[in-house]
């Protein structure tokens, strides 16, 4: 196993726990593990595999994005309620 590969399984695992405790750091963790499998892809040519780590990267961005933006709905006072 690489270390590229090591990084890649610790990322996903350590995004997994986050996420279980309701931490958007997660997505930040899935991310890096995501970019990460790009370059292992890419190794051994799996095209198809690296657009579909794109993907998961835009869709980890936009919930993450999603995810910050209702926490600071949230934290809003009622006196200034929070936009869509």
């Amino acid at each position: 196993m690489s270390p590229l590969q090591l990084f890649v399984i610790l990322a996903g695992l350590t995004g997994q726990l986050f996420i279980a405790r309701k931490d958007p750091r997660g997505y930040l963790a899935w991310i890096a593990g995501n970019m990460g499998l790009v370059f292992v892809y890419w190794e051994t040519k799996q095209f198809a595999l690296i657009a579909l780590q794109f993907v998961n990267t835009g869709i980890q961005v936009t919930a993450l994005i999603a995810w910050r933006r209702a926490k600071r709905c949230n934290e809003t006072s009622p006196a200034q309620p929070c936009e869509a």
